[in-house]
């Protein structure tokens, strides 16, 4: 920013470079999965929570969490009894259903045959800020998640647990091989950092000496008038 001031017929320019910092403004930054540190375990739920298959880390071949401490994120092999592959990338997790017409429920029934408690996903993750979880448009229609009652278990559906955790109920779908279920993840933005008032004080005080320091420099004679 270019400050000019007239004084006595004469020009005096004050540049304020590096004010947007003295004030401690920053612009706000992009959060989303991937990041150092972080990780995800995907859970298939056969039935129950206590009934449960872990998936494969494609990465490592290992059941368990999966690093996304960078892009594209993680992979997980199909799972024998989910018989899905699942997928995590900075914004999105995408299951894939590889069986021809076979059901999410642990008795082979579909729809509100099912007398399963759940069936479906349980994502764990490690150092995130989950503030939204959404069904892409793109998703297959028999891959919705299920908000029904069966019999005497009403399914929740899409459920952000908590920050770190989402449960995806599919008890009961009944989606052809090469279906998918996309989930929009939205996280929360890091907090940008306010100085104290004292550093504040301190910043502002050095600018203010820069820019004096400016106004006293020599100036270059100005031309005669005519």
């Amino acid at each position: 920013m270019l400050v000019s001031l007239v004084r006595s017929g004469r020009s005096v320019r004050w540049a304020a470079l590096g004010a947007g910092m003295a004030l401690g403004i920053a612009s706000p930054a992009w959060a989303g999965l991937i990041g150092a540190g972080r990780t995800v375990e995907a859970v298939y739920l056969n039935g129950s929570t206590s009934s449960t298959e872990v998936q494969t880390d494609a990465a490592t071949n290992i059941a368990g969490p999966a690093s996304l401490a960078s892009s594209p994120g993680a992979n997980f092999l199909q799972g024998l009894t989910s018989g899905s592959t699942v997928s995590v990338s900075d914004t999105q997790i995408v299951i894939t259903d590889k069986l021809s017409y076979t059901p999410y429920c642990s008795t082979g029934s579909s729809f509100s045959s099912c007398t399963d408690t759940i069936s479906g996903f349980q994502f764990l993750f490690t150092g995130e800020s989950i503030s939204s979880v959404t069904v892409d448009a793109a998703s297959a229609s028999s891959m919705t998640p299920v908000t029904a009652t069966y019999g005497s278990v009403t399914h929740t559906g899409l459920t952000l647990v908590s920050s770190n955790q989402i449960t995806v109920d599919l008890t009961g779908a009944l989606p052809s091989a090469g279906n998918e279920l996309i989930l929009n993840v939205v996280t929360s933005s890091p907090a940008v950092g306010t100085p104290e008032p004292s550093s504040a004080g301190v910043l502002m005080v050095g600018l203010f000496g820069i820019l004096g320091m400016l106004a006293m420099r020599p100036r270059s004679p100005g031309r005669p008038a005519v």
